[in-house]
């Protein structure tokens, strides 16, 4: 007797929707001290110490800069003749940053991994540096019938982990390609009003979420409402936490220049000590 065929899965269950979530934001510091310079501000833009607090957005445990491998250059460019252009392929002196945030739900709890590449960039004769997310993954832990339900909707597979004796082996494998171009740019600019350098951020989103169309019924309203109300709960979170990077960002540049002040002082007065070492040899009485 012919075993029964297994029943295919229906085109309807294979039906794929999407939703769209999208924003712009910007955020701007406090004036900096009177006395800053474009010189200063290109040194600090360029200091390697400073690439953190432009990451962290005031939690340096939070983001880690990551070497620029062969896999990340080309997962960056994959990025860039999708969506950001070719005006920021990656360049010597880029790099990588991963960046987490956990958020917790009631049954829920959420790891967000963004991975992004950073570099400096001038613009208009001013110093800058951008942020491109170019992968991320997420890790749901709580409830079993919660996380599946999460991870349908963020059009995750699961599947189960393969034990290795390497840790890193399937890194890069882990990592999605980013749901849509997600952007963040540091500048700095003159106030009109007082005539002070301030820090300026301009974010922009655009995130694009497929999963089965069968999944529409558990939404708690209408698409389109959906798309708006996540919309504008994403853009709040984000202009919340571009407030706290540029005014953290402010509070790293301050602290910079105080060190550059601190050292060359240290230098200087190295300096003068020789010189006055040196004129006190000259003034010695000779013996003949």
């Amino acid at each position: 007797m012919a075993m029964a065929e297994r029943a295919k899965p229906s085109s309807s269950s294979r039906k794929k929707t999407s939703l769209l979530f999208q924003g712009d934001v910007s955020a701007e510091s406090s004036p900096l001290p009177e006395n800053t310079t474009p010189a200063d501000l290109t040194n600090f833009f360029h200091d390697a110490d400073s690439r953190l607090a432009f990451a962290s957005g005031g939690d340096p445990s939070s983001a880690e800069e990551l070497e620029l491998t062969p896999e990340w250059e080309s997962r960056w460019k994959q990025c860039c003749n999708r969506w950001y252009g070719s005006a920021f392929l990656p360049q010597r002196g880029d790099c990588v940053f991963e960046c987490q945030e956990f958020s917790s739900f009631p049954g829920l709890t959420v790891c967000t991994t963004v991975y992004a590449g950073f570099k400096t960039m001038q613009t208009k004769g001013v110093p800058g540096c951008c942020f491109l997310v170019i992968g991320q993954k997420q890790t749901a832990k709580g409830l079993p019938p919660i996380v599946w339900v999460f991870n349908q909707l963020m059009g995750k597979k699961t599947t189960k982990k393969k034990e290795s004796n390497n840790n890193n082996e399937n890194d890069m494998e882990a990592v999605l390609d980013p749901w849509g171009p997600i952007k963040s740019f540091y500048s700095v600019e003159k106030q009109s009003t007082t005539g002070r350098w301030v820090f300026r951020l301009h974010s922009s989103m655009q995130m694009q979420i497929e999963f089965p169309s069968r999944l529409l019924k558990i939404l708690p309203s209408s698409k389109a409402r959906v798309e708006a109300q996540g919309s504008a709960g994403i853009t709040k979170t984000i202009a919340k936490a571009g407030q706290k990077g540029v005014t953290s960002v402010r509070e790293a540049f301050v602290k910079h220049q105080s060190q550059q002040q601190e050292l060359e002082a240290a230098v200087n007065e190295r300096r003068s000590r020789r010189r006055i070492g040196f004129g006190g040899v000259g003034l010695l009485p000779i013996a003949y």
